[in-house]
């Protein structure tokens, strides 16, 4: 129903009448009211709930207080009509009672609530908020149908109550019999019975008058009726004598009740039944019955023939006592067993559990069971369905695995985003100090130490970056079996004589696009990490191979699109590992190895390199067997990118004007000094502001301009544009050590750009700044 809404009221102004109550006697007042209460803010936060709001609704109050209406415990109250009522109570001052919402709750089921707002004008912090109650009706509504359908039932009846004398005269006539024949009750009485007789079943009538007449009953005969419309009906009809005070019989009286609908239904039964055992064999869904015996034991009564295909147990078998009892999970036995114990209280139950088929394996089971009962409100029967929702579940743990896999990404790519500007500062500091110092002075070793450090902390967020997708990405179209044969020396030597190295690549299989450095890194990773598996020797196999995947595998495996790819397979026969080891192996800083052994960053460094690579990895591994990872690259048509041809070496040094942008002060100062020291005019800026003004001011030619791609008020590229307005001359230089910017594309590098990675030393400064000075326009 629509919820009254009450006019705008001024002088209900709450506990306001009162003055401002103290905080502990409100929670006390909400807290000995039995029905469920929240006091929400403005923004429909919660601010208080009582205890029966609690007992209802479960949770605590740490877990509930400050949060969402609309968010709390799995959207309950996630409803745009409710969501507009409350919104409109303090902007209007209105109110609202009697909005019917309805909630599934873990515990029982489906509950119909009536919820009622009012503001509550005061608090200690003077704020206005909302008073939401909520009253459980749902027994209440339950009632109402009950006596609905009651109603019906009798209003539908098509028993009909009818007298007549032994001369077959009809004296008495229902409402029941008008509906029935179609005859009102003044065309009825005083007309003969064979009104409603068919001529062919007179004289069964007559015979019945004559046996009534002898004072004998008739009970449920099965006859014909014809109403006034012509048309037949099966009727089963019960007379009776009818007898005066001296105990004569003067007339008979009938019911008679209409039992075409039941024939009918008896023949829709019957073919129900057919359809039932036809859908049942089709259906993934296993249906099976119980009936409650009067000690409230279940007795399993019929299953479904499907059972032998989604469980692997004969019908027989599964109707065996104990049968269902034997085959949970032991780890899930006693806490089904004490859910079903509240089957028939509760009336209904929807668990999962795991399941022993017959042959060993371990399904997960959605099992959902409601109770029938009689008239009296007895449970007689329980009719269920078991689905098998293994596939769900594993599809399930890859979404949280994916997920968590992303949130830890995007943590260490903001990590090394900012790490990579300070390593920047360090190493070119460093080489700096490097070289203002005299040959043989002391400091020399320790600065180098610095900067051998500061080099493998570049090494680590490279990692970093890989795994979360935010390095740079700079694609050619590369054949896979082509790369692997460049490898396998390398490779080779990798392994080490103790481990045999098999390649099974497959024929004209077709192109990939990858970073063919990152690709390189793929391998070299996979292979080491083998390695390791195998200390007392063993066989690598590395195997390729065009695959198409279906639909099929794209909804077993999430995130994968269906389509043409290569395949890239990496398998050892070394120690394996176990199914929790298994779902962190991709994890940054995860390893098993022993502590200086690795950083727990290569096949971290794999997953994301792969991921960024629009592909997708697996592994598959058992302790004491091996481990294969299984990388599926998009197969593509275009043709191997052709190789370039290295410009020779130049000198690193220059005379040109080049204009730094670069918002860390830190960072602009290390590359000003390494720039002028290598012989260059730099203009320094530290916002595009500074940039553009000093660009304008500056009338000699700019001959390259080296600037970040994120800064404050103005990107990296716009900067460039901007500039080139005014020197036309300038070519352009882009650093960052992050893919998300203006200047990469899905973490691809935009054709015709140019750029250079943070972190970097003076020596790749100096001969980036270079190439790009001496490339041909």
């Amino acid at each position: 129903m629509p919820p009254r809404m009450p006019p705008e009221r001024t002088g209900d102004r709450g506990l306001e009448q009162h003055g401002e109550e103290p905080g502990w006697f409100a929670e006390a007042v909400l807290a000995t009211l039995r029905e469920p209460l929240l006091v929400l803010d403005a923004a429909l936060r919660v601010v208080i709930g009582n205890r029966a709001f609690y007992r209802a609704f479960g949770g605590t109050p740490e877990e509930t207080v400050g949060q969402p209406l609309y968010e709390l415990r799995g959207r309950l109250f996630d409803s745009p009509a409710l969501r507009a009522l409350l919104e409109a109570v303090l902007p209007n001052n209105t109110a609202f009672d009697d909005f019917v919402h309805s909630v599934d709750l873990p515990a029982l089921g489906r509950r119909v609530l009536l919820l009622n707002a009012r503001r509550l004008y005061r608090d200690k912090h003077k704020t206005d908020m909302i008073l939401l109650a909520m009253e459980d009706v749902t027994e209440k509504h339950a009632a109402a149908e009950a006596r609905a359908r009651l109603a019906a039932i009798v209003d539908s009846s098509h028993d009909a109550i009818l007298s007549k004398s032994l001369d077959g005269t009809i004296r008495t006539w229902n409402a029941a019999a008008e509906r029935l024949y179609g005859y009102t009750e003044a065309e009825a009485v005083g007309q003969h019975i064979g009104l409603i007789v068919p001529p062919e079943r007179r004289a069964e009538a007559a015979s019945i008058l004559e046996r009534i007449s002898r004072g004998e009953r008739v009970e449920s005969l099965d006859t014909e009726r014809i109403r006034k419309d012509g048309s037949r009906l099966h009727v089963s009809v019960s007379i009776s004598p009818v007898r005066d005070a001296t105990g004569r019989v003067i007339g008979a009286s009938a019911i008679e009740r209409d039992i075409t609908e039941r024939m009918r239904v008896e023949q829709a039964l019957r073919e129900a039944a057919q359809l039932l055992e036809g859908i049942s064999s089709a259906s993934p869904a296993v249906l099976h019955t119980m009936t409650v015996q009067d000690n409230g034991t279940l007795v399993p009564t019929w299953v479904s023939r499907n059972v032998t295909a989604v469980l692997g147990f004969s019908v027989d078998e599964a109707l065996a006592p104990g049968w269902w009892t034997a085959h949970v999970h032991p780890d899930d036995r006693a806490e089904c067993l004490a859910r079903m114990e509240q089957l028939l209280a509760r009336g209904s139950l929807v668990h999962e559990y795991r399941f022993l088929r017959k042959d060993g394996t371990v399904v997960w089971i959605r099992d959902e069971l409601r109770v029938v009962r009689d008239s009296a409100g007895r449970p007689r029967q329980v009719m269920g369905a078991w689905l098998d929702t293994t596939e769900q579940h594993r599809l399930e743990e890859q979404f949280l695995q994916a997920q968590k896999m992303e949130s830890v990404g995007r943590l260490a790519g903001g990590v090394a985003h900012d790490f990579n500007n300070l390593l920047t500062v360090i190493t070119g500091t460093v080489d700096l100090a490097l070289r203002g110092l005299q040959e043989g002075d002391p400091l020399a070793e320790d600065l180098k130490e610095i900067q051998r450090a500061a080099r493998r902390g570049a090494a680590l967020t490279q990692h970093l970056l890989a795994f979360s997708r935010r390095q740079v990405f700079q694609p050619k179209v590369v054949n896979l079996n082509e790369t692997l044969a460049e490898l396998e020396p390398m490779v080779r030597r990798l392994l080490g004589e103790d481990i045999r190295l098999v390649t099974v690549l497959g024929g004209a299989t077709g192109n990939v696009r990858v970073d063919p450095g990152q690709l390189t890194q793929v391998v070299m990773n996979l292979v080491v990490n083998s390695r390791d598996a195998m200390p007392s020797g063993g066989t690598l196999t590395l195997e390729t191979a065009n695959v198409d995947l279906d639909e099929a595998y794209a909804g077993r495996h999430l995130g994968v699109t269906p389509g043409p790819y290569v395949m890239l397979a990496v398998t050892d026969t070394g120690s394996g590992m176990d199914e929790a080891t298994r779902q962190r192996a991709f994890e940054p800083f995860f390893t098993t190895k022993g502590a200086g052994r690795g950083t727990g960053l290569g096949l971290s460094t794999v997953y994301g390199i792969v991921k960024q690579s629009g592909g997708n990895i697996w592994v598959y591994s058992e302790p004491g067997v091996g481990t294969t990872f299984k990388i599926y690259l998009p197969r593509v048509a275009e043709p191997v990118t052709a190789t370039e041809t290295p410009l020779p070496p130049s000198s690193a040094r220059g005379s040109e004007t080049v204009m730094l942008v670069e918002d860390n002060a830190g960072l602009r100062e290390v590359a000003r000094r390494i720039l002028e020291a290598a012989g260059y005019a730099v203009l320094a800026a530290g916002t595009p502001g500074e940039a553009l003004l000093s660009a304008e001011r500056f009338h000699g030619p700019i001959h390259l301009v080296l600037t970040d791609v994120v800064m404050p008020t103005m990107r990296g590229p716009e900067l460039a544009e901007r500039v080139i307005r005014l020197h036309p001359e300038a070519r352009i230089l882009y650093m960052s050590g992050y893919a998300e910017n203006a200047i990469v594309h899905g973490g691809e590098l935009a054709e015709g750009t140019h750029f250079i990675s943070k972190p970097f030393d003076a020596a790749t400064l100096t001969r980036r700044v270079r190439e790009v000075l001496d490339r041909p326009a």
